[in-house]
């Protein structure tokens, strides 16, 4: 028989981490590019064709970053889940022994 040790209190934690890490990211990403694409009409720190092209751009350049941060969410749901399956598991187990 193989005797696992996993502490499903410190998996869970760790995941919903990631979770909130993922949460702040995905905050961070959203006001850089509603900043960036504020620049050529609303800050106005610069101006002209270039800065419009520019600007629309870069808004077309969001989403890997935002794909990047649902694979992050993914992962930490993943490890909550993996901590609530392991633990039942347990659960109903510990009476067969």
């Amino acid at each position: 028989m193989i005797d696992l040790n996993i502490n499903t209190n410190k998996l869970r934690e760790c995941g919903q981490d990631i979770i909130q890490l993922e949460k702040e990211y995905v905050q961070l990403i959203n006001e850089l590019f509603n900043r960036i694409e504020q620049v050529p009409t609303v800050t106005e720190e610069w101006l002209g064709v270039s800065s419009l092209r520019y600007s629309k751009q870069v808004g077309t350049e969001k989403e890997p970053y935002l794909l990047y941060g649902q694979e992050l969410k993914r992962i930490g749901d993943f490890l909550v889940q993996l901590a609530d399956d392991t633990e039942t598991i347990v659960n109903k187990t510990e009476g067969i022994q």
